[in-house]
């Protein structure tokens, strides 16, 4: 299970990105500052952390640092109602991963946490089963694919059936 951290001042907003996702997945802890879900941040307890850059006002992309200084490699995702331009890009340079326009859309945002941690393009999942699993020494062979029949000679142009002497 996943542990999603909620900055908002606001406790409906956590609610909502709660809602959105699959309980069974993710769990949502809802802090009302930095201060608050520091400790989460320092012990590597989140992986991922959500915004919401309205309800932060000026103070959202200086937090964004923050949450960069505190731990560089979980992904920063900021909700806003209509990000500017300026704010958005001063959010990219300080380490925001992705700025998403609100409202919460449940399938885009449980789309992209998906896609945050899987595995980069042309390797298999890390759950996916190996081609031929190993055996122990003494244990029964594993089946694998029916061996090949031998293919029948084919005929040349030389060996053509001539007709009965």
């Amino acid at each position: 299970m996943k542990t999603i951290l909620v900055l908002s001042s606001h406790p409906d907003f956590a609610e909502a990105i709660r809602t959105s996702l699959n309980a069974e997945q993710y769990r949502v802890v809802h802090r009302h500052n930095v201060e608050e879900g520091e400790p989460l941040l320092v012990h590597g307890l989140i992986a991922a952390c959500v915004l919401d850059a309205d309800l932060m006002g000026v103070e959202c992309v200086w937090i964004i640092e923050r949450l960069r200084r505190r731990d560089a490699r979980t992904p920063i995702i900021a909700y806003s109602e209509s990000p500017e331009s300026a704010w958005e890009e001063e959010a990219f340079l300080r380490g925001a991963t992705h700025i998403l326009t609100k409202p919460i859309r449940p399938r885009l945002f449980n789309s992209l946490l998906e896609r945050l941690w899987a595995p980069p393009t042309g390797q298999p999942p890390p759950s996916a089963p190996s081609a031929t699993p190993p055996s122990s020494p003494g244990s029964p062979p594993t089946p694998g694919p029916p061996p090949a029949l031998p293919t029948p000679p084919r005929p040349s142009a030389s060996s053509a059936i001539s007709p009965p002497s």
